[in-house]
C-alpha cells in the first residue's frame, strides 16, 4: 500500500478533478463510520472559507491502477504556525480518516508513520471519533500507542419520536404557557422554517452570529463569529454545497431563535443554537429545538446529534452514547509531558471540585485579570 501526500497547488488541483470527488464519495459510502463531516463538499468548503490561513494536506492510500481510494485522511497545516489540523478543524464535530473496512487498520498506522518522519514535533487531534471508528490498530502498533491519548467522552442524543408526541410536549401547560409569552413578547405567531435560500441566510447571518456570540460570551467568555471573521462565509458555503440545514423560528416577522446543523444520513448534528437574548427569560433556545425536532420527523430524521460539551445539551438528550477524543503526539518526550500535565490537571481540577469551584467560576477570574480590566489595574 502506498501512502501519498498532496498538499499546496497540487491538493487544490486534485480536489477539484472531478474523479477525485467521485472516488472520494465512493470511499466515504463504504466506509461504515463516516459522516458527512468527511465529504468532499464539507472539506472543499473549509478549504475554500480559509485559503488564507490553511494550506490542504491530503493523505491518501490509492490503488496501483489508479482511481480509486484504499483510505483517505484530510488535514491542513496551519500557514502560521504549521499545526496540523483536520479538515474543517473546531468546526468538524467529528474528525476521522476514512477507509475500505479491511484496509483501516493498515492504511491509518502507515499514514501516522509518515505524518511523523515528516513532522516529528507535530501532533494530531480526532476530536471526535465518530462510533464504529476500528481503533484495533492501537493494540497492535505499540510506537504509536505510546504517542497516543485516548477518552472516552458522553454524547447526548435526541431520539426523535413521532411528530404526535412532539406536537403533545408542546401541548404541555407548562410549555404552552411559555409558548405563549414567547408569541406575545415577540410579537405574533411561532412558525419555524428550513432556510434553502443562500441570500436568505445570509441576510440573516449577523443576527445569527450576534445571538450566538452574546450567548456564548456569557458562558464560555468566547465570541465564535466576532473572533472569526471566516465563520459566516463558511456556513452560507456549507449551506450552497447541500451540507448545511439551517432552521428558524419566527414569532410574526422577528426571529426568535435560529440552529445550523450538518446533515448526516438520518442524522442532523447541531453546531449553531442561536437565539434572542431580549427573549432568553421566555427559552427560545428551547422551543427552536422542539420545533427543529418536529420538523427534522417530517424531513425523515430519526435523531438530533447535539454533540459533547454542554451542560445545556443533556438538558435536551433522551439518550447518550460515547465517541472517543484521540490525540497523537509525534514526540515521544511531548507526550509524557503532556500525560504528566494531565494527571496533574485531573488531581487539580477534582480539589477545585471538592472545594464547590466551577470551571465557570476559573473563566470568570481569568477575564476579570486579563490586562485592561479594572480588577487588574487596582491589583497593579
Amino acid at each position: 500500500m502506498e501512502i501519498r501526500f498532496l498538499s499546496g497547488t497540487e491538493a487544490a488541483s486534485r480536489l477539484r478533478q472531478q474523479a477525485f470527488v467521485d472516488a472520494w464519495e465512493r470511499l466515504r459510502a463504504s466506509c461504515p463510520w463516516a459522516t458527512r463531516y468527511q465529504s468532499h463538499a464539507f472539506a472543499v468548503a473549509w478549504y475554500e472559507s480559509y485559503a488564507d490561513t490553511m494550506e490542504p494536506l491530503l493523505v491518501t492510500a490509492e490503488s496501483a491502477e489508479g482511481g480509486e481510494l484504499g483510505g483517505l485522511l484530510a488535514l491542513a497545516c496551519d500557514r502560521r504556525t504549521g499545526e496540523l489540523v483536520n479538515a474543517g478543524g473546531h468546526q468538524a464535530e467529528y474528525h476521522c480518516w476514512i477507509a475500505r473496512e479491511d484496509n483501516s487498520d493498515r492504511f491509518i498506522p502507515a499514514a501516522l508513520a509518515q505524518l511523523r518522519e515528516r513532522h516529528p514535533r507535530a501532533s494530531l487531534q480526532f476530536r471526535y471519533l465518530p462510533p464504529g471508528c476500528p481503533l484495533g490498530w492501537l493494540e497492535s502498533d505499540r510506537a504509536l500507542a505510546r504517542l497516543a491519548e485516548k477518552r472516552e467522552v458522553p454524547r447526548p442524543l435526541l431520539a426523535l419520536e413521532s411528530e404526535q408526541a412532539i406536537a403533545d410536549k408542546l401541548r404541555k401547560k407548562s410549555n404552552r404557557s411559555r409558548l405563549n409569552r414567547l408569541r406575545d413578547a415577540g410579537g405574533g405567531e411561532l412558525t419555524g422554517a428550513i432556510v434553502t435560500s443562500e441570500a436568505e441566510l445570509a441576510e440573516l447571518m449577523d443576527e445569527i452570529a450576534r445571538n450566538y456570540d452574546h450567548r456564548q460570551e456569557a458562558m464560555n467568555d468566547v465570541r465564535p463569529f466576532g473572533d472569526d471573521q471566516r465563520k459566516k462565509d463558511f456556513h452560507l458555503r456549507l449551506l450552497r454545497a447541500g451540507v448545511l440545514h439551517a432552521f428558524v423560528l419566527r414569532a410574526g416577522e422577528a426571529m426568535v431563535a435560529a440552529i445550523l446543523s450538518v446533515k448526516s444520513d438520518g442524522f442532523l448534528s447541531v453546531g449553531v443554537l442561536s437565539h434572542s437574548a431580549e427573549l432568553a427569560e421566555h427559552s427560545p433556545g428551547k422551543f427552536g429545538m422542539l420545533f427543529l425536532a418536529r420538523e427534522a420527523v417530517r424531513e425523515g430524521y430519526q435523531t438530533i446529534d447535539l454533540t459533547p460539551g454542554g451542560a445545556w445539551k443533556d438538558r435536551f438528550a433522551s439518550t447518550h452514547d460515547t465517541v472517543t477524543e484521540l490525540t497523537i503526539r509525534f514526540s515521544a518526550m511531548q507526550a509524557r509531558v503532556v500525560a504528566l500535565r494531565e494527571q496533574a490537571l485531573a488531581s487539580t481540577k477534582q480539589l477545585l471540585a471538592v472545594a464547590g469551584v466551577t470551571p465557570q467560576d476559573i473563566r470568570r477570574l481569568g477575564a476579570r485579570l486579563k490586562p485592561g480590566t479594572e480588577e487588574t489595574r487596582k491589583a497593579s
